[in-house]
């Protein structure tokens, strides 16, 4: 309400019967304009999961956007010459920053770095709820290693990616889990993982606070000086 003219803006969007999709997407629209990362609903989540547990095909390729720029991390589609370092230049035509600034009206963050990153792991659902799943996807492929060329790829749902993707070079994965050691003489390591519990009550921090606390009671006995 805070940011002018938005309250009109939105409503000018309801010109017309829409379904459930449409109106969490709508007010997802209104809400992201506050640029706070938690104030948001989970408007994407419930109904993409539903459409791929239907056999329903997506954009079968993940990607990191930086600087505007966005770079292929996992390729799933049918074109094997697409690997991990590769840039999409362009998506039907349009540049791919196009692309992520169109996608973040729907994305709830405080700067536009944290709008990107949710923008990238959410994309396939995005180019899902913009285009639909049965249209293909035009795209300009930059080489990591040299050259580029046009390729045309077609949406696939998770059986067809899963077998794309065998064989093929995977990016890099960060174990979630919990570790902690020592590495060497006064030197200690720590990943503590997820701050939340992943096997039950999500906000029940006790596992964790104790993980923590026995930790550094090791540390603190093998006389551990550095810790990474």
């Amino acid at each position: 309400l805070a940011n002018g003219g938005t309250q009109i803006d939105t409503v000018a969007l309801l010109d017309g019967p829409l379904d459930e999709r449409e109106v969490a997407a709508t007010y997802q629209r209104f809400v992201a304009t506050a640029r706070i990362a938690h104030a948001r609903i989970d408007f994407l989540g419930a109904a993409f999961a539903a459409h791929q547990a239907k056999s329903g095909a997506s954009f079968p390729i993940d990607v990191r956007i930086d600087g505007g720029r966005m770079f292929v991390t996992a390729n799933r589609s049918a074109d094997a010459r697409i690997r991990p370092g590769d840039e999409i230049v362009t998506i039907d035509g349009r540049p791919a920053r196009r692309w992520s600034e169109r996608y973040r009206r729907w994305v709830s963050a405080d700067t536009d770095r944290l709008a990107d990153t949710i923008v990238e792991y959410r994309l396939p659902a995005l180019l899902w709820l913009d285009r639909g799943s049965r249209l293909p996807f035009d795209l300009m492929v930059r080489q990591r290693a040299g050259g580029q060329f046009r390729t045309r790829i077609l949406p696939l749902d998770a059986k067809a990616q899963a077998a794309n993707a065998t064989g093929r070079p995977t990016p890099f994965a960060l174990d979630p889990g919990r570790s902690v050691k020592m590495l060497a003489p006064g030197i200690a390591y720590l990943r503590p993982g997820p701050f939340y519990n992943p096997d039950g009550e999500a906000w029940d921090n006790r596992a964790f606070v104790a993980f923590i606390d026995r930790a550094f009671a090791d540390f603190a006995a093998a006389g551990a000086s550095s810790l990474i």
